[in-house]
């Protein structure tokens, strides 16, 4: 009964496609027939499938106006409706000859989209340090955040690691100017920065010779640089390959940067709104499969922010100092602040499903406290 079933199907397939008479012209390319060829399997029934997620099919044009179709494998259960699944072609195109013949080795239909968390991508990171890197009797300290973020790291290697800025200040930096802060910086495993206001206290020339010690990405998404000592040091966005996800980050200022700092020609460029929405247009043109944007524009801000832009998916705060006792959202966008004074690290769990979209409520946060209980990394406090 089986084998007649299996005949009788694939007896119409075969005169379907020939019925379709798919003719190529001479001269069109190998890629635009296969293209050519999905279009029309899209709409037959009666694609055989082995019982599994994989049709194995061997798709041959042996004549300008003919198609053959030989199924590969052997045959689990029955002749399954094929009902327009979206299908993605994997193999060796091979174009033989005046009449273009094509194999194509395998054809894949796509599984269904679930809601289950495929891709674990974990975030996380501190907001304005302020040059706060010592280690005290009550906890804190750039050696016990870099050991947090250890921690961290070992329980998902797919971490990444953001700062938002405001770090640039104290004894530290009116000592070494930036040096020993960013340098120290570079053991936390840092891999994304954004620059705050207190970042151009001392002008943007002693800026740039801090970032020279800096072995992570800077960000200045905003910015007016061109005519600076920042040309081609810091970037309009980075894209990070983590855990096979496509995670787009750019960075966003408070407007009020040349009311609070001495940036002077370094100017913000657009409002953060206007902002925000070109940045997300350039991503999703780059294919990314996550946004986040790494700001220091203040909660209230960000929050305004979300509301006005559809397509960030996380934002990474500071410049206001919130600790959140939760995660905010607004719409489909989580809110989490950086806080202040590495008093804690924040840690974002991120999931995305089969097909690399953002699952906005199976989102966990916390915060971990950085206390004095926690063991500082000896290199770290050693160089401190």
């Amino acid at each position: 009964m089986k084998i007649r079933r299996y005949l009788l199907s694939t007896t119409i397939i075969f005169f379907i496609c020939l019925m379709l008479n798919i003719s190529f012209a001479k001269g069109v390319d190998a890629h635009s027939r296969v293209e050519q060829a999905q279009a029309h399997c899209k709409t037959l029934k009666g694609l055989v499938e082995t019982g599994s997620k994989n049709v194995y099919i061997i798709t041959k044009y042996w004549s300008r106006s003919r198609v053959d179709y030989k199924v590969l494998g052997q045959l689990k259960d029955r002749v399954a409706a094929f009902k327009g699944k979206v299908i993605t072609v994997e193999g060796k195109i091979k174009r033989t000859g005046w009449s273009g013949s094509i194999e194509v080795k395998k054809i894949i239909s796509t599984s269904k989209e679930n809601n289950s968390c495929t891709y674990h991508i974990t975030i996380a990171g501190i907001a304005d340090l302020q040059g706060n890197l010592d280690n005290s009797s009550k906890g804190g300290g750039i050696a016990r955040i870099a050991a947090i973020i250890k921690q961290i790291k070992a329980k998902n290697r797919n971490t990444l690691v953001l700062f938002s800025g405001d770090d640039l200040t104290g004894r530290y930096f009116h000592t070494f100017f930036g040096k020993a802060i960013y340098s120290l910086f570079n053991n936390t495993g840092l891999d994304v920065y954004a620059l705050g206001n207190h970042e151009f206290d001392n002008g943007c020339k002693v800026l740039v010779k801090a970032l020279k010690y800096a072995k992570f990405d800077v960000l200045c998404s905003d910015l007016s640089v061109e005519h600076t000592a920042l040309k081609n040091i810091c970037k309009p966005y980075v894209i990070k390959n983590i855990g096979g996800v496509r995670v787009g980050i750019f960075s966003l200022m408070t407007t009020k940067l040349k009311d609070i700092s001495f940036a002077k020609k370094v100017k913000v460029k657009y409002d953060n709104v206007f902002a925000a929405k070109r940045m997300v247009k350039i991503l999703k043109s780059r294919k990314v499969n996550l946004i986040i944007a790494l700001t220091h524009i203040g909660y209230k801000q960000d929050r305004y922010m979300a509301s006005k832009v559809k397509g960030i998916d996380i934002i990474f705060g500071g410049h206001s100092h919130n600790y959140l006792k939760k995660a905010a959202f607004v719409d489909k966008t989580v809110i989490v602040n950086g806080g202040e004074r590495g008093k804690y690290v924040v840690e974002l769990d991120v999931c995305l499903n089969n097909k690399k979209r953002f699952l906005v409520n199976k989102t966990k946060y916390r915060l971990i406290r950085v206390s004095k209980e926690v063991k500082p990394i000896a290199g770290i406090e050693k160089e401190l």
